[in-house]
């Protein structure tokens, strides 16, 4: 174990993709499937993901992941010498049920080799390639090698852990991300599955501004315009949660409401609000759609999001 992933240190968690990263290092691009993190000196890793189907073999794959890099740069597999901590990392990863294949790519300028590798996770089907940023300072690249070492893929047969910019949550693997938007204020992250669930998480603050002496439930009333408040009845929530809903009809009427068309079906919600981090953010969960999460889901989520 690294001494990163035995510290508290901050846990990036994104679309079946984590790992622990230092305090300094930041998610400055941040994609569906990708992020750069920099720190105040400039770039430190790069990590690009994407599902695989069936068998995957490194080398054939390394080309085509290599050229959806942002910034494409020449890269090479042969007759390159790599840092040590790097291919150290690749090994501990190893442990772990990735296979690798190291590379060094070269920027634009063409100065530097630096160290890459294309990771593939066969329990979760994800291949990952990585572009690492090294820096001249030895403390500095075990710092880099260290976090690389924590990557691990997730499967979406199970919940998968979200987590940047200071908020955290356990959704379901099932559910995939439609949108996202983090401005200062306003934070939020839009969801959907197969079944049409539509799930979206929202972080508001500082809390005292946005609600302006109203409770929080006035507040949701004037917020979510597009759902009908008025009509909504107070449901059961974990502790800390108020929850409004308009439940789904259950047995045989459930199943008749999912097949009326969408004009003719009424609309369902249930709608979660907590004040968090010493009540200075508002925490918002919104599922709507034709049919709910499985019972036991939607609390699930309220218990596990948090502001860290």
């Amino acid at each position: 174990m690294t001494a990163l992933a035995q510290t508290s240190a901050p846990r990036f968690a994104w679309a079946g993709f984590s790992l622990h990263i230092p305090a300094g290092w930041n998610p400055v691009a941040l994609e569906k499937d990708f992020v750069r993190f920099e720190d105040g000196g400039g770039p430190r890793l790069e990590c690009r993901w994407q599902p695989t189907e069936g068998a995957y073999r490194l080398e054939r794959h390394l080309s085509k992941a290599a050229s959806q890099m942002k910034r494409a740069a020449a890269f090479r597999t042969d007759g390159v010498e790599l840092p040590a901590l790097f291919l150290d990392a690749l090994q501990r990863l190893e442990e772990h049920g990735f296979t690798a294949k190291p590379f060094a790519w070269t920027d634009a300028a063409g100065e530097a080799a630096n160290p890459g590798a294309l990771l593939h996770h066969a329990e979760s089907g994800i291949a990952v390639i990585i572009r690492a940023f090294p820096r001249a300072e030895a403390d500095e690249d075990t710092e880099l090698a260290d976090a690389l070492a924590t990557a691990r893929c997730h499967p979406r047969n199970a919940d998968r852990l979200w987590s940047v910019f200071g908020v955290r949550v356990w959704l379901p693997g099932t559910l995939y991300l439609k949108t996202f938007s983090f401005k200062p204020g306003h934070f939020r992250m839009e969801f959907l599955n197969s079944r049409r669930v539509h799930l979206v998480l929202e972080r508001l603050g500082p809390a005292q501004f946005a609600l302006k002496g109203s409770s929080l439930e006035e507040w949701a009333a004037g917020f979510f315009k597009s759902i009908n408040l008025r009509s909504a009845r107070h449901g059961q929530g974990p502790d800390g949660w108020s929850v409004l809903e308009k439940p789904w009809p259950r047995g045989f009427f459930g199943a008749v409401s999912r097949r009326l068309p969408g004009i003719l079906r009424a609309q369902r919600y249930r709608l979660g609000l907590r004040l968090a981090d010493q009540e200075t953010k508002i925490l918002t969960v919104r599922m709507e759609g034709p049919a709910p999460l499985p019972d036991g889901a939607f609390e699930k989520i309220c218990e596990s999001y948090e502001v860290v």
